[in-house]
């Protein structure tokens, strides 16, 4: 009985060691950080500007940051401006509609986001290379 028992702990302080080995960052792509992606991951991955999608770098409203897509998008709000590294930079601080296309604005405007500049939106990364000019 005292050999099963002693077994019994070994096998849960194993479980508990190979639970604390994993450390769950199964997206860490070798970088350290648990959640972080390597930049050449997302680079690699990267999907150009979408047709037809505005991007101007400085709103007549808000100064900042604004988005139309064509149409409208029920999820604008999921959308981030991350870097290379994977690290968010800006979430959506408003969302709006106007002409029949959704408006989804940030909190700085487009020149003050590092080069190249990636918004994540659907788990999927588009590239802007220049992100202080407008883009149609």
């Amino acid at each position: 009985m005292r050999l099963l028992s002693r077994f019994s702990k070994i096998l849960m302080l194993l479980s508990v060691l190979a639970l604390t080995a994993c450390g769950g960052s199964s997206s860490n792509s070798g970088s350290g950080e648990p959640g972080a992606t390597a930049a050449a991951d997302i680079d690699a991955q990267s999907l150009p500007w979408p047709d037809g999608w505005i991007w101007k770098p400085r709103s007549e409203g808000t100064g900042t940051l604004v988005i139309l897509p064509t149409g409208i998008l029920g999820d604008a709000r999921s959308m981030t401006m991350v870097n290379g590294a994977g690290e968010a930079l800006s979430g959506v601080i408003r969302t709006g509609t106007h002409n029949n296309r959704s408006t989804i604005y940030f909190n700085r405007q487009g020149k003050d986001f590092p080069t190249p500049v990636y918004l994540k939106y659907r788990e999927k990364y588009y590239k802007n290379g220049n992100p202080g000019a407008r883009r149609n």
